[in-house]
């Protein structure tokens, strides 16, 4: 029976983290190039209707020059967007925009607040923080990181909040350790008694 228990705790917490993020990003690199290259792809099987990307999140606290003409696979956004003293810029889509298999690219040149001429690099960009939201109204949450890949530039990963451990499982495994010391004791007793 404790291995059917585990085997269903393993199976639920494997279903629980296994969920598709439904997007996919990245920034071109090499790290330290001047020409900055935003790319999604809808990888879920919902359409996007929004898509959000936050420079307030970086060190330098980027902020957009301007909302740049996008280009990619039937994607075009029906608006875009500046907001939070142009930190955010926000696309939206029309049911039937940002479909699954779609592809949303366009350049930007990120600058520091008060700092037009400032010339970002794609490493400034690590921490940019993305928000995208489905028609079905799951969120995808997620920042650039760097990517492995020598002079790959960045990719978007998904924000994975910890997941506390419940106050009744310290108990629960003690109650578990307890139930096998008293039938290790028991079947013990069993074997000393017929020898």
């Amino acid at each position: 029976m404790l291995k059917n228990v585990l085997l269903a705790t393993a199976i639920v917490f494997g279903l629980a983290t296994s969920a598709s993020a439904g997007v996919v990003g990245s920034v071109a690199g090499p790290d330290g190039g001047f020409s900055i290259k935003f790319s999604f792809t809808n990888t879920g099987p919902q359409d996007i209707t929004s898509l959000s990307i936050d420079g307030s999140t970086t060190a330098l606290n980027l902020v957009w020059d301007g909302v740049p003409s996008t280009s990619g696979t039937n994607s075009a956004p029906t608006s875009g967007t500046l907001s939070n003293s142009n930190h955010l810029l926000t696309y939206l889509w029309g049911a039937g925009g940002f479909v699954s298999g779609n592809i949303l690219s366009f350049n930007i040149d990120p600058d520091t607040p008060g700092n037009s001429g400032f010339g970002a690099i794609v490493s400034d960009l690590l921490s940019v923080s993305v928000s995208v939201l489905f028609g079905n109204g799951s969120v995808f949450s997620g920042k650039f990181v760097d990517d492995p890949a020598e002079g790959a530039g960045l990719m978007l990963v998904e924000n994975v909040a910890e997941v506390p451990i419940p106050a009744a499982l310290p108990l629960l495994a003690t109650a578990f350790a307890g139930l096998g010391l008293a039938g290790f004791r028991r079947k013990a007793k069993g074997t000393a008694a017929a020898a």
